[in-house]
């Protein structure tokens, strides 16, 4: 059964909905979201935010299960997710912070969410 929310909408509209799901649920958990889609001309990340002195970059994954959305984010997709988190800390004045990456699989009939703190480590030395 789909979550009412969801029902009879587009891709794009269930993607930002599942985003959406993903940030009230971190909000609930004492992060700070600080950007949402921040983009350069690496790529995107889902959802940059701050928790405790980390900084977490956090990729989203709207999928069937939660599983199947943390598989998602594969090797060439950490790979890609490192740069752009490079890029960002690269624009920061001041100390470069602890940075952590994230993945919140939000399970797209239901829009509940699984959660993966320090998911994978950067693919590169900063």
């Amino acid at each position: 059964m789909l979550h009412p929310y969801i029902q009879g909408i587009s891709t794009k509209q269930l993607g930002a909905r599942g985003e959406d799901a993903a940030v009230k649920y971190l909000i609930r958990r004492g992060y700070c979201i600080l950007e949402r889609n921040w983009r350069c001309r690496r790529g995107e990340i889902d959802i940059i935010a701050q928790h405790g002195d980390c900084l977490v970059f956090i990729e989203v994954k709207l999928r069937r299960g939660a599983y199947e959305g943390l598989a998602a984010v594969d090797g060439a997709k950490r790979y890609r997710l490192s740069r752009v988190a490079l890029e960002f800390v690269g624009r920061l004045r001041g100390p470069v912070p602890c940075v952590r990456f994230d993945i919140v699989a939000v399970d797209k009939r239901t829009l509940v969410c699984t959660h993966v703190e320090n998911a994978f480590d950067c693919a590169f030395n900063y």
